[in-house]
Parts: C-alpha cells; sequence; structure tokens
C-alpha cells in the first residue's frame, strides 16, 4: 500500500526526532558514566583509610555522626589522567573549594553556573527552603554558597551548611565533574 507524501514526510520528521533523542540520551550516558568515574576517584581518596590512619580512642572523641571536626584537606583530581584541579578544606559545616592555581577556569564557561551552581548548588538551597516551609530545618542552615572570582577568573567557591557527607560527595563529584568539562572546554 503506497504511502502519501505527507505521511512520509511525518515518518522522516519523526525519525530525525527520534534520532535526535537517542544522541541526546548516548551523551547523558556518557556524562553519567562520567559521574560515576568521578565518585570512584573520589570514593577512593576518602573513603578507605590504612590501621594506622584509623584514630585511637581520643581521636574518636572528635567524630560526630558523619562529619569530622577539625579541617581535612582533599584533593579535587580528573578521573581520566589524575591532573590536580583543586583542593577543598572541609569542616563540619563548611566546605572551601580552591581552584588549582595553573588552571584559569573561567565562572561564564559552562557548565560552572549552568549546572553546578544553578542546577546542584542552587537545588539543595531550594530543598533546604522547602524543608524551612515544612518546618523541618531552621532557616539558618539552609546551604549558602560564596564564588570569588578575579577578572572572571574562578579562585575560591565556598559552601557553608552542606549539612551531610552524601551532599558533600555530591559537590564533590558535580565540581570534579564540571572542572574537567570546563578545562576541555577551554582548551
Amino acid at each position: 500500500m503506497p504511502y502519501a507524501d505527507d505521511e512520509i514526510k511525518r515518518a522522516a520528521d519523526l525519525k530525525s526526532w527520534f534520532e535526535g533523542k537517542i544522541s541526546d540520551l548516548e551523551e547523558e550516558i556518557s556524562r553519567m558514566k562520567e559521574v560515576v568515574l568521578v565518585m570512584d576517584s573520589v570514593l577512593r581518596s576518602t573513603s578507605f583509610k590504612t590501621a594506622s590512619e584509623l584514630p585511637d580512642a581520643e581521636e574518636k572523641k572528635e567524630v560526630q555522626g558523619n562529619k569530622v571536626e577539625g579541617q581535612e584537606s582533599v584533593e579535587i583530581r580528573r578521573a581520566k589522567d589524575g591532573k590536580v584541579l583543586g583542593t577543598a578544606k572541609v569542616d563540619s559545616d563548611k566546605v572551601v573549594i580552591s581552584i588549582a592555581a595553573d588552571l584559569k577556569l573561567l565562572s561564564t564557561t559552562p557548565p560552572f553556573r549552568s549546572f553546578f551552581v544553578n542546577r546542584i548548588l542552587e537545588g539543595m538551597r531550594e530543598k533546604d527552603r522547602g524543608q524551612v516551609s515544612q518546618g523541618k530545618l531552621n532557616a539558618k542552615e539552609i546551604i549558602d554558597y560564596l564564588v570569588e572570582e578575579k577578572d572572571g577568573v574562578l579562585k575560591n567557591i565556598t559552601i557553608n551548611n552542606y549539612r551531610d557527607q552524601k551532599r558533600l560527595g555530591e559537590i564533590f563529584n558535580t565540581i570534579n565533574w564540571a572542572f574537567s568539562r570546563m578545562l576541555e572546554k577551554s582548551k
């Protein structure tokens, strides 16, 4: 049975749209795989401790839930080659991410603002505001952040009230991914 020209055009349009969706999903899968690699890298560098690194009885007093009192320094490294992208100084309620001095990452380079700031940090802030409105969280505990830059070049990102290890992990994973993408785009 022959098809009318408008049916053929519609089928071609649908095929083109469907191929575009497949391409988008393949790119999303690729990004997700990269995030998993970043997570593995962060977990390897922060989760596993040798017996000599375990706290003794005195040091155990400093541990509260999932947070450690005092400050810990964590290197942020690109998964594919281990290049140092920055360091994070973490304490119980604040993390300060300092971009590596040899990198010139512009705050306007995607996906810094579009993904890390607008989607991740602002998304966390919106969830916190929702919990405040439900009476589950004090307004002083809402996540807050400050992006420091000089002449458009990122220097430091300070994040207050991250509150738990899950959020901290998400921050590390996404900043690692964002910095890696920004570095690729700046070449």
